[in-house]
């Protein structure tokens, strides 16, 4: 019950090609708390994802890009 989990999948724009070669590491207060892969069809699982303020950092071969997860219950 209190645990979360955060999957996906990362495709690049433009492409039908899959994104095989990407690590992505979830941050919390900008410190990392866990890293996951992609696997062959560009998806990623994290099994415990922290309360507080969260980032997804992805580091694909040639760019790195951090974005703000906002994980709130609240639609608003």
């Amino acid at each position: 019950e209190d645990s979360r989990e955060l999957m996906g999948q990362i495709q690049p724009r433009g492409t039908r090609a899959f994104v095989r070669s990407a690590r992505l590491h979830l941050l919390r207060n900008g410190e990392r708390v866990s890293s996951a892969e992609t696997n062959d069809l560009g998806e990623f699982h994290f099994s415990y994802v922290p309360d507080g303020f969260l980032s997804l950092q992805i580091d694909l071969p040639h760019l790195t890009v951090i974005g703000a997860l906002n994980l709130s219950e609240d639609p608003a």
